[in-house]
């Protein structure tokens, strides 16, 4: 079995992300939960990648530029649900 070093800050982010699901279920809607648990993965990918020399996630490299379009992707067909929704 091999080391893996560097996963141990990933495993804290997601741990952090379930706290904080755990926290907040009750007391907000589902997508804005969504839209927070999305930054705050996608901010804390990026911390992950300038500390540490690379981010894996299932043995996959993750870039800064990935996890930014992911971001951007990702709020934007959420907003794009909501105003559909509201509307």
């Amino acid at each position: 079995m091999e080391e893996n070093t560097y996963s141990f800050g990933y495993i804290v982010l997601l741990a952090a992300l379930i706290g904080l699901y755990i926290l907040l279920k009750a007391r907000m809607s589902f997508m804005g939960l969504l839209i927070v648990m999305v930054t705050i993965w996608s901010i804390g990918m990026i911390i992950l990648a300038i500390v540490q020399p690379f981010v894996t996630v299932f043995g996959y490299m993750m870039e800064p530029w990935f996890v930014g379009v992911f971001f951007v992707t990702s709020i934007g067909s959420l907003t794009y649900k909501i105003r559909k929704r509201d509307a």
